[in-house]
């Protein structure tokens, strides 16, 4: 009976975690979008960045983690680092700047299908069949949908900024293949920790080169930005994906990818006054199709077994 209650504790707790991922996750978009009016890129992402670092690497001191320093590892934490929260994060915010939170949020869903190209050439192991290809022309129809909408494109900055977002997608890739490389045992925490820190280096330097700080304009809205996103968007998000990961399937996770673009543009669309258009919606179903089609086993074996557990 204590077994049977303390499961279901465990479960409930997993479930709340979870939501509060995807709640978060899913404002981050539309943060991002608001720090952006007062805070240059590689400033607001220097100063989140460095947040959250710090706010993991006490965490790690906190809980007495062990970790790697030799200068293999740190070489991998940097590499890492630098294509994720280095160029991906600034190629995300310069990209933002032209675009809605919404649709930076929608064109993001498409990291999946890159790093399933990628890994193809580059992750032993991690092979196209026709099914997976056949998926990646859906959603690449379902991008070039959305790309094409007159109410959204037509207009050069903004076309400007969904191809950059989609660059900032292909080196958040690049970085996922370079972790799936790697062979040997690492701590995910100090990864993200060491990314964060190295992350914020690089945007320390862009911003002082490029003297960007002399356009940052401190207040209660730049500040509670970069505030949320480097605590609650980076250190906090980071904490409990990790912690769940260790104990849920990878495969429950992976819904986050479909729940995050659709709360992102709702919350564009409540309180950011960003519109939602026909043919993005539409554009939306499509690469949720290709996501679904991509990995479609393991959403069906997923799906069967929690029937015949609810049938038990």
């Amino acid at each position: 009976m204590i077994e049977v209650l303390s499961s279901k504790i465990k479960e409930k707790k997993h479930i709340i975690l979870y939501i509060i991922l995807c709640i978060i996750w899913s404002t981050t978009w539309s943060a991002i979008k608001i720090g952006l009016e007062q805070t240059p890129p590689s400033v607001g992402i220097a100063l989140r960045f460095s947040i959250g670092s710090i706010v993991l690497f006490i965490y790690i001191l906190v809980t007495n983690r062990k970790i790697h320093l030799n200068l293999k590892y740190l070489f991998f934490y940097f590499l890492v680092g630098m294509f994720n929260a280095g160029f991906s994060y600034y190629l995300t915010y310069k990209g933002m700047e032209n675009i809605p939170s919404s649709l930076s949020s929608i064109l993001w869903t498409a990291l999946p299908l890159v790093v399933g190209i990628l890994s193809h050439f580059f992750v032993k192991g991690e092979r196209l069949n026709l099914i997976k290809i056949i998926s990646i022309l859906v959603a690449s129809v379902g991008v070039i949908n959305i790309l094409s909408d007159n109410k959204l494109i037509f207009n050069q900055e903004v076309l400007l900024g969904g191809i950059t977002t989609l660059l900032a997608v292909l080196c958040g890739a690049i970085s996922g293949v370079i972790a799936k490389r790697w062979r040997k045992p690492y701590d995910p925490i100090a990864l993200t920790a060491f990314s964060l820190g190295f992350g914020a280096i690089f945007h320390l330097i862009i911003s002082t080169v490029f003297n960007s700080w002399s356009n940052f304009t401190p207040g209660p809205i730049s500040i509670g930005s970069i505030l949320y996103l480097g605590i609650f968007g980076s250190a906090i998000v980071f904490t409990i994906y990790y912690y769940l990961l260790q104990r849920l399937t990878l495969v429950k996770l992976a819904f986050i990818t479909f729940i995050t673009p659709i709360t992102a543009s709702l919350i564009g669309w409540g309180f950011l006054n960003e519109p939602i258009t026909a043919r993005e919606l539409i554009g939306v179903i499509i690469i949720f199709s290709g996501l679904l089609l991509y990995d479609w086993k393991k959403y069906f074996h997923f799906l069967k077994k929690r029937l015949n557990k609810n049938n038990g």
